[in-house]
């Protein structure tokens, strides 16, 4: 049985988070707090096509983000500081293109080396939709690929 508090098997401590975000204009401030004593806070700028985030955490762990989208496509990059969850400094950096039915991206995160799957250090996907169906695929740098077709009725 999974526990609806904390999504573990066999149930666990309950958990409350409190989330507040604040719209200045083009800033946004978001905090959240959970009762075991987590954190987390940002400060979002969008100006145009740019957004700019800043963020920290309880654990000293902040990072700066940037994400630029031009026409169809999309560019992101991220880059954590201090980051005590094992790994040190981590970049990532992603691009994305749409064009009508058909979507491309490449995914690129320095803290997944080992990892599997849409964790996996490099990922890169297409899909294409048509009709209520939607073709897609998925590689990794771990040499997984994944081929789905999915259906809407």
């Amino acid at each position: 049985m999974l526990d609806e508090t904390e999504n573990t098997p066999g149930g666990g401590a309950e958990k409350t988070t409190t989330s507040v975000g604040y719209v200045m204009g083009d800033a946004t401030v978001s905090l959240s707090a959970a009762d075991d004593d987590t954190w987390d806070a940002s400060v979002a700028y969008a100006t145009g096509a740019t957004t700019m985030t800043v963020a920290t955490d309880e654990t000293g762990m902040y990072s700066a983000g940037l994400s630029y989208a031009s026409g169809d496509m999309t560019f992101t990059a991220r880059q954590e500081f201090n980051n005590e969850a094992g790994t040190d400094d981590e970049t990532e950096f992603g691009i994305s293109y749409a064009a009508g039915d058909m979507t491309f991206g490449a995914t690129y995160d320095s803290g997944q080396a080992d990892h599997y799957g849409d964790e996996a250090q490099t990922v890169i996907n297409a899909s294409y939709a048509m009709d209520g169906a939607t073709l897609a695929a998925k590689a990794t740098d771990r040499d997984e690929v994944e081929v789905s077709m999915s259906f809407n009725f």
